[in-house]
């Protein structure tokens, strides 16, 4: 995405740009394991539930753990992209290495 000599030489759009990204995955990952912990923590309590309350206590609870699963995984989908791109930069950088 954004090389780490762009960030070195001080332009401070590259480097905002990337921490507003960082920042916005890790808001989104947070996110999603606030979902899923609410999510369990109403449907982790009933083994068995006899009343209809209880019942759609436990069904939002897995609707939240739904919605977190889902966050989590467009997290995924956000940085696997990025996690390409450095893996790129890294080879393409040993490559220059070894030959100079």
């Amino acid at each position: 995405m954004f090389s780490e000599d762009a960030c070195k030489r001080g332009d401070g759009a590259v480097a905002g740009r990337w921490w507003t990204g960082a920042i916005a995955w890790v808001l989104l990952v947070f996110a999603s394991m606030v979902l899923i912990s609410i999510g369990l923590a109403r449907t982790m309590y009933f083994v068995w539930a006899p009343e209809l309350a209880m019942l759609e206590r436990a069904r939002v609870g897995g609707l939240f753990i739904d919605a977190g699963c889902l966050l989590s995984l467009a997290a995924a989908v956000v940085v696997f992209p990025l996690v390409l791109a450095g893996v790129a930069e890294v080879i393409s950088a040993r490559g220059r290495r070894q030959r100079g």
